[in-house]
């Protein structure tokens, strides 16, 4: 009878600790997913501002640029004139 008991007590045991196997493996996958979901948002996250700094670096440049153009357009015009002006003296 003493030996029923102990081999009850030990396959209560193996089950209890098979249970909690499976429990830590499946805790153990989610939280794995859960970080790699964490990831993958962190790095939409750093791929937006990167592409919003992006878009504001170029539409900076493009102001510049156009203001150059309007610069060289004026100096151009100012040459322009001026050689005309030595022309007809």
């Amino acid at each position: 009878m003493d030996e029923n008991n102990k081999d009850s007590f030990l396959v209560s045991l193996r089950k209890d600790l098979e249970q909690e196997l499976e429990r830590l493996k499946t805790e153990k996958k989610e939280e794995k997913e859960k970080s790699h979901q964490e990831a993958a948002e962190l790095v939409r996250k750093k791929l937006t501002e990167a592409e919003r700094k992006h878009v504001e670096k170029t539409k900076e440049l493009e102001t510049k640029l156009k203001q150059l153009y309007y610069w060289l357009f004026a100096i151009t015009l100012a040459y322009l004139a001026l050689f005309v002006w030595v022309i007809y003296l």
